[in-house]
């Protein structure tokens, strides 16, 4: 649903294996800091997740079938809307190009996904309403964590993918320290799933 929201005409809609890449939780939900629901300057839980290259990662991911090659898809058209909606859709991130194959290994391919960026490509008009110092380069000492109604969502949005899905999420996304995992972050934090979010926003933060 989320996809066909940007996307309506995709197709063939399934998970697969990116390779040389990490999932992290390394910067800041600028959309729950913006709305309240997260106060910055009293608690340093309210990063969003990236993705960034690290050779050897692996993670779990879904991909999708638009028209065009995926380096013409980042540097030229998808058509005219669909990549105005992406990049209005997914502002911080740079876009960039991935290796990946099927669930099973097989078939590489590259596509097109979202990549940690650095606050100079973000716009003076966003940055004017930021309530954080930065977006980017958060150190791995920051002591920087998930927000917990977005990691909520997530968790539950990959147990509908599957238990391959859940898997790869707990295992194979980390903290900002890029040593933790999701899976040891809710050993210590189990109370993460109680974290419903405002009545407005559970269509949004539902899974």
């Amino acid at each position: 649903r989320s996809a066909r929201l940007t996307f309506p005409h995709l197709r063939d809609f399934r998970l697969v294996r990116v390779q040389d890449h990490r999932r992290v939780f390394a910067h800041p939900h600028n959309f729950l800091i913006q709305q309240g629901i997260i106060d910055p300057s009293t608690t340093l839980r309210f990063a969003s997740l990236s993705v960034e290259p690290a050779l050897g990662h692996q993670l779990t991911a879904a991909a999708f079938e638009l028209e065009g090659k995926a380096a013409e898809l980042v540097q030229v058209d998808m058509d005219g809307k669909q990549r105005q909606s992406f990049v209005e859709r997914e502002q911080e991130y740079q876009f960039g190009i991935a290796t990946f194959t099927d669930i099973r290994g097989e078939g590489r391919r590259e596509g097109v996904l979202c990549l940690a960026n650095d606050d100079s490509s973000i716009p003076e008009e966003t940055r004017r309403k930021l309530k954080v110092p930065l977006v980017w380069g958060w150190g791995e000492r920051s002591g920087l964590e998930p927000a917990w109604i977005y990691l909520r969502h997530c968790i539950l949005a990959c147990r509908k993918g599957g238990e391959e899905a859940e898997r790869s999420f707990l295992d194979e996304t980390f903290l900002v320290d890029r040593k933790t995992t999701i899976r040891d972050y809710l050993q210590l934090h189990p109370e993460v799933l109680d974290s419903s979010p405002p009545p407005y926003l559970e269509s949004r933060f539902n899974g």
